[in-house]
């Protein structure tokens, strides 16, 4: 069976096109943010890097993520880092446990329990992981992202048109050819 697991390497995805991880380099450099809504006070602001991770002296101390498994990974290891930073300044409320990234059904999925609004943005206009990843969104409740691998011997829609996909209503026609 061909699927998104937690093996299934960058580069396979999107149609072997893969995923763009950010060069730039720093203790505090992030692909894409993750945004949740803490319903009046300070909103929960996770920085999401899936690149090279630096110390203070901007000294390498791991690698970019080269699969899927290690985009779950780092995704959780920043939420969780985001909800303990929050916890010791003093949040009015704990979020452990609350919103976790996993694999579903062939999806990256950003399970959000609090039922809060979530937004997901790009580190800049010039910036596309989150994007490539399928989870560009913004809406309340749990992010389900697009599909980003294709079965055996097909394609996304997403890879037609030059990578613009399927404009319009998406109906195709076919008429009859004349000669």
């Amino acid at each position: 069976v061909y699927g998104l697991t937690e093996n299934t390497t960058l580069r396979q995805l999107n149609d072997g096109n893969g995923v763009f991880v950010g060069n730039d380099i720093g203790s505090d450099r992030y692909d894409f943010r993750i945004t949740l809504d803490r319903e009046g006070a300070d909103e929960l602001v996770v920085d999401v890097n899936i690149g090279s991770v630096y110390d203070e002296e901007y000294e390498e101390i791991e690698g970019p993520v080269s699969s899927v498994g290690g985009v779950i990974d780092r995704i959780n290891e920043a939420i969780e880092a985001a909800i303990a930073e929050a916890n010791d300044n003093g949040a009015t409320h704990d979020y452990t446990g609350e919103v976790v990234a996993s694999i579903s059904d062939g999806r990256i999925v950003i399970t959000n329990n609090s039922l809060r609004d979530i937004d997901i943005t790009e580190k800049d206009s010039t910036g596309t992981t989150a994007e490539q990843l399928g989870i560009l969104k913004d809406t309340s409740g749990s992010i389900t992202g697009d599909r980003i691998l294709a079965g055996l011997n097909t394609t996304l829609l997403s890879s037609i048109n030059g990578g613009g996909g399927v404009s319009g209503d998406g109906d195709i026609s076919f008429g009859a050819l004349a000669l």
